[in-house]
């Protein structure tokens, strides 16, 4: 049986999604990236646990409420970026939080999104664990529930040279444009 051998000289990015709107926390005018979780906004919750993994850098995208969700990280070791067209949908977010995080040229970059409590720094090191013993490949995996998590590790080499079209505004338009580009599909 061959063993895989992990390359830790492949440095990983991590892009945070926080720009949305939350419009589906409409009681209260609440934003659910404000909301508490075990004493710290959510928000705070996931890039902190982006940071303490075995990464190289984080990128956190504001777009709705951006100067509320910033301040939230605003002492974190990150780099925020605001997304001005966040009503657009994802797609803005991934071009803003893509360009960014590629300025330090990591060997990869995984999409995280904020609004998922659960995730721990163990689900991020597998993941990024799993992308260096592919030695740089692909890795998707797209998953939901309180057992599961959703992230990207896409290889910075097969990062779309031209921006995701406008129109990509839904997660799985998303992944095709990606996927497209790249001669195959990684998702629905």
């Amino acid at each position: 049986m061959r063993r895989k051998v992990i390359d830790p000289r492949i440095s990983v990015a991590i892009v945070v999604l926080a720009a949305g709107r939350s419009s589906r926390m409409v009681e209260g005018r609440r934003h659910k990236l404000l909301a508490l979780f075990d004493g710290q906004s959510l928000v705070r919750r996931s890039v902190s646990t982006a940071l303490a993994s075995d990464c190289g850098s984080v990128v956190v995208v504001t777009g709705h409420r951006s100067t509320e969700i910033a301040a939230q990280v605003r002492d974190l070791p990150c780099e925020v970026i605001h997304n001005a067209e966040y009503a657009s949908g994802i797609a803005g977010s991934l071009r803003t939080g893509v360009k960014a995080a590629s300025k330090g040229c990591p060997g990869g970059i995984m999409i995280m999104l904020a609004d998922m409590p659960r995730l721990s720094t163990g689900h991020v090191d597998t993941l990024i664990a799993a992308f260096r013993s592919g030695q740089g490949r692909d890795q998707c995996i797209n998953m939901h529930r309180a057992r599961r998590w959703k992230r990207i590790a896409r290889q910075s080499r097969h990062l779309p040279s031209r921006p995701l079209q406008r129109s990509s505004n839904s997660d799985r338009r998303c992944r095709r444009s990606f996927a497209d580009r790249n001669g195959k599909r990684s998702g629905p």
